[in-house]
């Protein structure tokens, strides 16, 4: 049971990130009528910062956020 529990919450949390960066780029296009790409690269650097914080500074997850 707890392997369903750890699958829903990754997939939720999946789902999560894919939704902000969507509504990110849906605000950006409606606003300016710009496709910004570079917003992939700013969620992937904030990702890594964030990882590296957990894993090399032993910061707490919601701190890393």
């Amino acid at each position: 049971m707890d392997g369903w529990i750890q699958i829903l919450v990754s997939g939720l949390t999946v789902g999560a990130m894919y939704a902000v960066s969507t509504v990110s780029l849906s605000l950006v296009w409606g606003a300016l009528n710009v496709l910004n790409m570079g917003q992939g690269a700013m969620l992937a650097a904030g990702g890594y910062i964030a990882y590296t914080a957990v894993m090399s500074l032993g910061l707490p997850i919601p701190i890393a956020i």
